[in-house]
């Protein structure tokens, strides 16, 4: 789960996190930070208010080099948020953890639970729940790439804490432990059974009631195969109980003829699995720039304009969207 370096890139993005202090909120002190990750909140003006009160929060994880500016106004998390009433947390990688920036997602020791980063991406969440009027029942969690990976080990370890989780270009939990297999996957992804992977998920075996799962990937990734997806899914069927054949498929969705929208749902009927597959899209998310109310996101190096607006089409998955 790598993106694309470009030269000085790592200073551009170190200094850059000091331009947004008017944007988002740095908390320093959130409690025991044993994978040493940095936290960032942006609360909407819409929230501010005291009378306010359950109040959803959405958790977002940069990609490997990816930028909190780049990661803000490529997905338009803030304006959605400023439209629909929620929180932003950005968890944000270290140099000195990782220097190509990417959250930890094939180390064992940080995508275990109550262990490194894992450890700390939870203890975040729980200082937003303490300080802020936190609908606990509204907790979602959304990634691209190397933190897509991680939101995937999150859901995983912390089933509880989410309501849903948006995996963009991740993996299924447990696809690698050490930093040889997590090159390796990426590419040449293994095929495993759904009960297989089920079987990576720390009690796997106990009745619990898994988030909701909504994946996104283009089938032109050259940097994590799709295929990665296509073995999320089943690892999150085995979690959810769900049969192959309880999908709906939707070519050109949205009016769309680059995006296919395909939906599994649970024993009560209710869609527990999402999944938009996009053609022509490698790795990044895809943004439709407009005025209209289902667009927005900006053009980066991260984002694609293919008249698709995925973060939109993920907080309405979430039943975010204020209509």
């Amino acid at each position: 789960m790598y993106l694309k370096l470009l030269p000085l890139f790592f200073i551009v993005s170190f200094f850059s996190f000091f331009a947004l202090s008017n944007e988002v909120i740095d908390i320093d002190d959130f409690g025991e930070n044993p994978g040493n990750l940095g936290m960032k909140v942006y609360i909407s003006e819409s929230v501010k208010n005291d009378s306010v009160s359950n109040i959803p929060v959405v958790v977002a994880l940069h990609g490997c080099s990816q930028t909190l500016k780049n990661l803000m106004e490529g997905s338009g998390w803030n304006e959605l948020a400023e439209e629909n009433g929620f929180i932003v947390l950005y968890p944000m990688q270290k140099f000195i953890n990782n220097t190509s920036l990417c959250f930890n997602w094939f180390k064992n020791k940080d995508i275990s639970k109550d262990k490194g980063e894992s450890r700390s991406i939870k203890n975040m969440i729980d200082y937003v729940i303490k300080h802020y009027k936190i609908d606990q029942q509204k907790v979602f969690i959304y990634g691209l790439s190397a933190g897509a990976a991680m939101s995937v080990s999150m859901m995983a370890n912390y089933p509880e804490m989410f309501q849903g989780g948006a995996i963009f270009a991740g993996a299924p939990h447990g696809i690698a432990k050490n930093g040889f297999q997590g090159m390796k996957v990426m590419v040449n992804v293994p095929n495993r059974t759904s009960e297989q992977w089920g079987q990576e998920i720390p009690n796997y075996n106990e009745k619990i009631d898994y988030p909701n799962l909504v994946v996104v990937h283009g089938e032109d990734d050259n940097v994590v195969n799709i295929k990665s997806s296509f073995e999320l899914i089943k690892q999150w069927k085995y979690l959810k109980k769900v049969d192959n054949e309880d999908r709906i498929k939707e070519d050109n969705f949205s009016d769309n003829d680059l995006v296919q929208r395909i939906s599994y749902t649970d024993s009560s009927d209710q869609e527990c699995i999402i999944f938009y597959q996009l053609k022509g899209v490698g790795h990044e998310i895809t943004v439709d720039e407009g005025e209209k109310n289902n667009q927005g996101g900006k053009t980066n190096m991260y984002a694609k304009d293919i008249g698709f607006y995925s973060t939109y089409f993920v907080v309405k998955d979430f039943g975010l969207l204020v209509e």
